[in-house]
């Protein structure tokens, strides 16, 4: 009995470790590095296990025989010109973002890599190339530890009339997970005012980090919008009363037919719910029709 409860204990140490091991990769692959005080913070070890988890770290992660990390004075630095390692990669993270995995998953902090939630559809299509260069420019940490700002340039379309694809010059500021698709919500530098925009993920053709310089009175807005917004319902009068009260839960109407939702939800809902409201300069829907085929 003595011997099965030591092996359980074994296998508990070790998959704790791992948990640890994965953590200084996924850390050290977004943020450039991972220091012993990360590893303390997340996981509440003394700083001596932490070292020594560091320094096996740098040996365990390597892709085809190469490393991906490297040990130096105390902390793990991700090796420059290395692809992610695929407990790293760039869709791993956005579904752990997506399902807001704590500090010890993801290896990120919440300020770190602002998100809005919910599910995972389309980014599959980008580049590994394109998700890798979304997702460095979210994270909000250089190598050096201090807070920094980068910016992208991505190739897309929007579903303005007669848009075609063309670069935009973007700061992003966070990922939103909702409505079935992946949005990044980033300023817009080329525009006045440098507004704050959302763009599909999936519609975006190519990302790259930029090297052009920050417009100099350029200051970004490091949360997502949080504006609200009250919309008015109006009910088809086909729907039974029954039908419009189980509506009226599902909107979180009040006795006036009123919701107030965030302002960057209005279009998801409008699109979900109704068959008005959308922009004149918008084509929605995109399809005409959309039926299951049946196979033969």
């Amino acid at each position: 009995m003595n011997y099965i409860v030591q092996t359980l204990r074994k296998n508990e140490v070790s998959q704790e470790v791992l948990r640890r091991q994965v953590f200084i990769l996924r850390r050290a692959t977004w943020v450039g590095r991972c220091k012993v005080a990360d590893i303390t913070e997340a996981f509440g070890i003394v700083p001596q296990v932490a070292s020594r988890d560091l320094i096996r770290a740098a040996k365990t992660w390597t892709i085809e025989g190469r490393a991906v990390l490297t040990h130096q004075r105390g902390e793990v630095i991700r090796l420059l010109g290395q692809p992610e390692h695929p407990q790293a990669s760039p869709l791993v993270m956005l579904e752990l973002l997506r399902c807001s995995a704590p500090f010890q998953e993801s290896g990120l902090r919440e300020h770190e890599c602002l998100t809005l939630q919910q599910p995972l559809q389309g980014v599959q299509a980008n580049s590994q190339e394109s998700l890798s260069a979304i997702l460095r420019s979210l994270v909000r940490l250089g190598g050096s530890g201090r807070p920094i700002q980068r910016t992208l340039e991505i190739d897309y379309v929007g579903l303005k009339v007669g848009d075609t694809l063309r670069t935009r010059w973007i700061a992003p500021v966070g990922l939103e997970f909702d409505g079935g698709q992946v949005r990044l919500w980033a300023h817009d530098l080329q525009a006045s005012g440098y507004p704050l925009k959302s763009f599909v993920i999936s519609r975006i053709a190519a990302a790259r980090l930029s090297a052009r310089s920050m417009p100099a009175d350029f200051s970004p807005e490091l949360a997502l919008p949080k504006e609200s917004v009250t919309l008015q319902a109006v009910f088809d009068e086909r729907l039974t009363q029954d039908q419009r009260a189980a509506f009226a839960r599902e909107l979180n109407l009040d006795e006036r037919g009123q919701t107030r939702i965030a302002r960057h939800r209005v279009f998801h809902v409008q699109r979900l719910y109704a068959q008005s409201g959308f922009s004149s300069e918008a084509i929605w829907p995109p399809l005409l029709s959309l039926r299951e085929v049946r196979e033969a």
